[in-house]
């Protein structure tokens, strides 16, 4: 259904009961890719709302604000959302993509089961839990929050991914990222903007690289608008990037592309230039069977018995992503108690692979090797 321009800017007139009723009418999603800084290939979306302004509202987050106000926050985020799953469904190798989609916390111990709705919600549409990343928003105090952790935690077991969103310029990314086992920290564009030419806000970038990497947690540059910022991102060890200068939202999604070749060609000729760092990293590489995390925990027992010298593997989500590494130890009480396998078969229990993971530190080719050798340290010393 249309609506003309002259009804559209007198909608709110009708009432904010309404909100929900009237958003059907002219709110859109638009993607923005977020590509891999090294070699310009699209790793996934943001969505956008776009619309906002024809309901008489300034920003996104000032209709978010009203609905909340009127109670109709929920019913407002399951449109905007289920339509955002709707259209990825709909983009070349989604299953290869995740989409990034914004969480509302003043949700957080609302009415009904929201991550079971949202399983139920993919499964209908034939996408991996693993596909969305929930960005969490430092624009409220989520430690004021009971059950903000109890959800954190059902979201990371049910196989979705976690994202702090406007990281450093809100309440408490930090604490965030302290207490919560998150998969990405998207810098604000505040530090981004002009980084180029700023000592104070690359040292801030590249030590915020640093400690993210350490936790096992990639990091991606919002707002990258110009090609020197996007250069100084990449060189800084940011992992993702997503801004203008890459590409701008779209509502039109034959547009996007799985690659930008403005910026392949810049990584192509950092990764032409072998370091005597990334040699060395070469060659202490060791290939080892990988488990899913859907997989059942008893195929982890034979993994361990076939490879006896082996006291940990890597984990991968259902888009073959690394998620953590699974310990022996997490699992020896398992192992060795006398119905361990039992147990893990008994409903009631429902232990599953996810359960068991840990994060593990990022490092990549590029990675200097005091540094690799740093983060293999903390990796040592946080499973202790």
């Amino acid at each position: 259904m249309s609506v003309a321009p002259a009804e559209i800017l007198s909608l709110r007139r009708f009432g904010d009961d309404q909100i929900v009723t009237l958003a059907k009418l002219v709110i859109e999603n638009a993607f923005q890719p977020i590509v891999e800084a090294t070699t310009g290939a699209v790793f996934g979306y943001e969505s956008l709302m776009r619309g906002f302004q024809r309901l008489g509202f300034a920003s996104p987050l000032e209709l978010l604000d009203k609905a909340e106000e009127v109670g109709q926050l929920l019913a407002l985020e399951h449109l905007i959302n289920s339509r955002a799953v709707a259209a990825f469904a709909t983009v070349p190798d989604f299953a290869t993509r995740t989409l990034f989609l914004n969480f509302d916390s003043r949700l957080v111990g609302g009415e009904g089961d929201i991550v079971e709705r949202l399983v139920n919600h993919l499964k209908r549409a034939n996408i991996a839990p693993s596909s969305l990343c929930f960005e969490l928003s430092e624009r409220f105090d989520s430690g004021k929050m009971p059950d903000f952790s109890a959800l954190v935690r059902q979201l990371r077991l049910a196989g979705f991914k976690l994202a702090i969103d406007d990281f450093g310029a809100g309440f408490n990314g930090l604490k965030l990222l302290c207490d919560q086992p998150v998969d990405y920290v998207k810098i604000d564009r505040h530090f981004i903007g002009g980084i180029e030419r700023d000592p104070r806000k690359r040292h801030l970038v590249r030590h915020t690289v640093n400690m993210a990497h350490v936790l096992g947690t990639r990091v991606i540059a919002e707002g990258v608008e110009t090609e020197a910022e996007f250069l100084a991102c990449r060189d800084l060890g940011c992992d993702l990037v997503q801004g203008y200068f890459i590409a701008r939202p779209t509502t039109h999604l034959g547009e996007l592309q799985p690659a930008y070749p403005h910026l392949e060609s810049s990584g192509a000729a950092r990764r032409s230039s072998a370091t005597l760092d990334s040699i060395l990293i070469r060659k202490q590489i060791e290939q080892l069977p990988a488990v899913r995390e859907s997989d059942e925990l008893e195929s982890v027992f034979d993994l361990f018995r076939l490879n006896p010298r082996q006291a940990f593997f890597p984990v991968l989500n259902a888009n073959g992503e690394p998620r953590g590494i699974l310990h022996e130890y997490h699992v020896k009480e398992m192992i060795y108690h006398p119905f361990g396998r039992d147990l893990l078969k008994n409903r009631i229990y429902q232990r599953r692979i996810s359960h068991f993971v840990s994060p593990a530190p990022i490092a990549d080719l590029d990675t200097p090797a005091d540094m690799s050798q740093k983060l293999l340290l903390a990796d040592e010393v946080a499973s202790e």
